[in-house]
């Protein structure tokens, strides 16, 4: 009986959006240039579809480029080479506002050198364009720029093994 409520359900909203109904497109753009607020309603035709309101911070060329960048600028470090450490470290931060990276954490490490090689990295980065998010306020509905949290894995390797997990890096 589960099954049946949420097939029709989805039926239901897909039929909206198939018919035009639900178009994300139809929302007011977000310029984050823009410095004053916007505010906007949403047509109350739209009030049971489902929206994907955030928009996710973006570097410079996507998400290649951002793989691109981190591979060529994050050295191996001599040390970890020495001692043949090889594996995945993992590293969260902060995308805030201004497009820049902070608040650093490992949550995966294989030595201090190699984390301390990761971090640096991410610091040296060009600004990200930043995420968004709608929010609700008595005026209406309005944009505003978010910090999102982002998580990257390095694959430190000294061989050739095929092993895709995370950002590959070699020693240079």
């Amino acid at each position: 009986m589960k099954i049946m409520v949420l097939i029709s359900t989805f039926l239901i909203i897909n039929s909206f959006i198939n018919e035009g109904i639900c178009q994300k497109n139809d929302l007011p753009k977000y310029n984050p240039d823009h410095s004053d607020t916007a505010f906007f309603e949403i047509d109350p035709k739209w009030k049971d579809c489902l929206f994907e309101f955030e928009t996710m911070p973006e570097f410079p060329g996507g998400e290649k480029a951002v793989i691109k960048y981190l591979s060529e600028n994050t050295i191996y470090p001599e040390s970890a080479i020495k001692d043949s450490i090889t594996g995945l470290t993992t590293v969260f931060f902060i995308i805030d506002v201004d497009g820049s990276t902070k608040n650093f954490r490992i949550y995966k490490s294989l030595q201090n050198d190699i984390d301390s090689a990761c971090i640096r990295a991410i610091r040296e980065m060009p600004k990200w364009t930043p995420g968004s998010n709608v929010f609700r306020a008595k005026k209406g509905l309005y944009h505003t720029k978010v910090p999102v949290g982002y998580t990257v894995s390095f694959n430190f390797q000294l061989n050739n093994s095929i092993n895709y997990k995370g950002i590959v890096i070699r020693p240079k």
